[in-house]
């Protein structure tokens, strides 16, 4: 379920927004949008919000209503961010679809992204294409960058086998896996431990 927001004036776009089954702190949030059609076209700023409801919850469509977009063509690209970033954290967005009820298409942006307060994002239709070919190397090097920084593994003790690193266990506990039955500051006693090797075994057994 969701929830439909409308506008004023002739309706000839909608935007579906579904947020994908993480635990996220997007709730109740503004998303500012640009569409871009295959013509060159581009969309004035749509701002996503429903007063007095709960936007964005996990799991959750949100369908709403743009404002009159004139003759734009078929939808290639999507831009999007967080404009009160300063009020809320990362948030898992799974897919947005554009339905051009005119012409009875839609184009659909599969994201599958956790979304960054302090960034824009921008999404052709479909997500597909060879590096060599990415319309926007940048962000793409950029998330690269991230996932190399984040997928770091250390080896704590001679013949012992690699262990995950603790930006990777802090990530995963605060993203939702862990989340949802502990403070987020806790990490579970054998996660820790994962991290930390058997330097810190005797400190592990007075835990338990």
């Amino acid at each position: 379920m969701g929830n439909l927001c409308s506008v004023e004036g002739a309706i000839d776009h909608w935007l579906y927004i579904k947020t994908g089954d993480r635990k996220s702190g997007c709730n109740n949030v503004t998303i500012k949008v640009i569409l871009y059609d295959v013509k060159g076209g581009k969309s004035p700023e749509i701002a996503l919000s429903c007063n007095f409801n709960n936007d964005f919850e996990r799991g959750q469509t949100d369908t709403f209503q743009c404002p009159p977009l004139g003759n734009m063509g078929d939808m290639n690209v999507i831009e999007f961010w967080l404009s009160d970033h300063d009020t809320v954290s990362d948030w898992f967005l799974e897919s947005v679809m554009v339905n051009d009820a005119r012409k009875e298409k839609c184009f659909y942006f599969p994201v599958h992204r956790w979304i960054r307060p302090e960034k824009h994002y921008m999404i052709t239709s479909g997500d597909t294409s060879l590096p060599q070919n990415d319309p926007y190397p940048e962000q793409r090097s950029s998330e690269l960058k991230e996932k190399r920084a984040l997928y770091q593994y250390s080896q704590q003790a001679p013949d012992l086998p690699v262990q995950v690193g603790s930006a990777l266990l802090t990530r995963f506990c605060a993203k939702g896996a862990w989340s949802s039955f502990i403070p987020h500051a806790e990490v579970p006693q054998p996660l820790w431990f994962l991290t930390h090797g058997s330097n810190h075994l005797d400190r592990y057994q007075d835990q338990e």
